[in-house]
């Protein structure tokens, strides 16, 4: 199942999606502007990093298209 909007344990981040299977968190989605990528914030990769599960993110460009939706949702087939 999805669930929207979890906070991240001990760490002040959040992702966006949390995917949980058997109420295990095994994925987390962080969904950002193509624009958010440019900034180059390292800081939001060392939080990812110190979780225990992945965290994919989720890319929409300035129309609101999503850059890279096939390549997030695949990891969960």
């Amino acid at each position: 199942s999805i669930h929207g909007r979890a906070v991240l344990a001990n760490h002040s981040g959040a992702c966006d999606l949390v995917i949980k299977q058997n109420d295990k968190i095994v994925a987390g989605i962080q969904v950002k502007p193509d624009s958010f990528y440019h900034k180059n914030l390292s800081y939001v990769k060392e939080l990812q990093d110190k979780l225990e599960y992945p965290v994919h993110d989720l890319i929409y460009d300035k129309e609101g298209n999503w850059t890279n939706y096939l390549s997030v949702v695949s990891n969960f087939l």
